[in-house]
């Protein structure tokens, strides 16, 4: 395999609608799919506590919106 190949080997239906598949990739396919998870991953973690302090500092403002 050369550049960023990836090839399906095996892909199989489960019964809960998901799939198991086997891939065969190269090392550069790998590097990017691993940078891109870990990516994705962090991406994931930033909105969530974005989203969280936002719910905070709403929670907060109607408190001292009521407390007056």
């Amino acid at each position: 395999m050369t550049k960023e190949e990836i090839q399906v080997i095996n892909y199989e239906d489960t019964d809960d609608g998901g799939a198991i598949v086997t891939l065969s990739m190269s090392e550069l396919a790998i590097k990017i799919c691993v940078e891109q998870g870990i990516l994705a991953m962090l991406m994931r973690y930033v909105d969530n506590e974005a989203r969280s302090l936002h719910e905070r500092k709403d929670e907060d403002g109607r408190e001292s919106m009521e407390s007056s």
